[in-house]
């Protein structure tokens, strides 16, 4: 199962929780929300528990590093998310600023 997030935040994460139970958000694969930082919380992502996560971030953001600064020097919470999904175990992750990438469901 897939879940896309888009640009999904706290106040909407807590809107669908509130009218959704904690189980229907498990998911093998996850769109990270907002570009996989400050989107939704580590608590969210523990409901999903995904295996493999899709990330919308060009390279300065993954690695949060303003043109000419240096890796995480920004403002963004990139890392910190990628921290997280380290340390909930996820080892496969699909990050557009690798370029196309064709998963099969098949």
């Amino acid at each position: 199962t897939i879940l896309f997030l888009g640009d999904l935040f706290v106040h909407g994460q807590e809107a669908i929780l509130k009218k959704q139970p904690p189980e229907v958000f498990k998911a093998d694969v996850v769109q990270m929300a907002h570009h996989g930082q400050n989107g939704v919380t580590r608590e969210f992502y523990d409901l999903v528990k995904p295996t493999a996560c899709l990330w919308c971030a060009p390279d300065w953001l993954w690695d949060n590093n303003p043109p000419g600064q240096g890796s995480d020097t920004g403002p963004w919470k990139t890392i910190q998310t990628r921290a997280w999904m380290n340390e909930m175990g996820v080892r496969k992750h699909y990050i557009i600023k690798d370029g196309l990438i064709k998963l099969d469901f098949t």
